[in-house]
């Protein structure tokens, strides 16, 4: 069975044993794809993106809205290309796709907890708990 994963900077950049399965289908955003400079993981991503495996899509201004609009909640502050990750992840919800996210980074992590998406750490773990920032 084909899992759909949606992946940020750091499900590449984490791991030096990172593969695009051919059993399973990866996606991310073009503001995480920037973020891919280093050689080794940009040709593992072209490969990905020739063969296939990995598609770049990117969420809708709504879903963009959103996810600023619960990081407000949370007092949270996360880079753009996360966001982005974040935003499309509530679009795939939205859509009742059953996906993981791969993703590190704990603010992106706490905001996946609270909205009952699954996600999977590379290297740093995984949060248990969620919660919110003081301003």
């Amino acid at each position: 069975m084909s899992l759909l994963i949606l992946i940020d900077a750091g499900a590449l950049l984490n791991s030096s044993a990172f593969q695009f399965l051919k059993k399973n289908k990866y996606i991310t955003t073009a503001l995480v794809d920037s973020e891919i400079k280093d050689f080794k993981s940009r040709l593992l991503v072209q490969q990905a993106i020739d063969a296939g495996l990995l598609s770049i899509e990117n969420p809708e201004k709504e879903f963009l809205l959103k996810a600023n609009e619960k990081l407000v909640e949370t007092n949270s502050r996360i880079s753009n290309a996360d966001i982005s990750v974040f935003a499309l992840a509530l679009r795939l919800k939205s859509e009742k796709k059953k996906f993981t996210v791969l993703t590190d980074d704990y603010s992106v992590q706490n905001e996946l907890l609270r909205e009952k998406i699954k996600f999977e750490g590379i290297l740093r773990g995984e949060i248990k708990k969620s919660v919110s920032f003081r301003k």
